[in-house]
C-alpha cells in the first residue's frame, strides 16, 4: 500500500502545482495593454520606413514603453508589445541616405552616410503626445519637414 501512496501524492502535488502556475505570464500580468495601429506621413507621403515609440512622460514606472517599425506609412504594434492606458510622448524616426559616401572599414568599399529624415520636433524634441486607452488605439501622424 505504501508504494502506491507516494506516487499518488506526487501526481496530485504536481497537478496542483501545474494548475497554480498555468496561464498568465509577463504579457498577461499587470495593467491591460492595447494593440496600437496607425499611419504616418511626411510632407503628404507615407513614411517609407522607420520606427515609432510611445514613451511615458517623465520618470514613471506606471506606463510601459511601446513601439515598433513603420513600413509603407503604417505601423501595427501587437497587444503583447502595446501600451498601457495613459498619455504618451511619441517619437518617430526614419533614416535615409545623405548622398555622401564614406569608406566602410569592415567590408571595404564605400557606404552611404545615413541621416535622420524626420525633424527633431517629432523625435529627440518630440511635441507629439497621445492618449492610449479603450477606443483610442488607432492614430494618424501627419508630419511636416519644414
Amino acid at each position: 500500500m505504501g508504494t502506491f501512496r507516494l506516487p499518488a501524492v506526487c501526481v496530485i502535488g504536481m497537478s496542483l502545482l501545474a494548475i497554480g502556475c498555468g496561464g498568465g505570464g509577463p504579457a498577461d500580468s499587470g495593467p491591460t495593454r492595447y494593440a496600437l495601429t496607425g499611419k504616418v506621413t511626411l510632407d503628404g507621403m507615407p513614411l517609407d520606413g522607420g520606427t515609432i515609440s510611445f514613451l511615458p512622460p517623465g520618470e514613471t514606472d506606471a506606463l510601459r514603453v511601446s513601439g515598433g517599425p513603420i513600413t509603407n506609412g503604417t505601423f501595427s504594434i501587437p497587444k503583447e508589445k502595446g501600451a498601457n492606458e495613459g498619455t504618451y510622448r511619441v517619437e518617430i524616426r526614419s533614416r535615409k541616405p545623405s548622398g555622401k559616401k564614406v569608406p566602410d572599414p569592415d567590408m571595404g568599399g564605400m557606404i552611404d552616410v545615413m541621416v535622420e529624415a524626420v525633424p527633431p520636433r517629432y523625435n529627440d524634441k518630440s511635441e507629439l503626445k497621445e492618449q492610449v486607452g479603450p477606443g483610442k488605439t488607432e492614430f494618424e501622424f501627419t508630419l511636416i519637414s519644414k
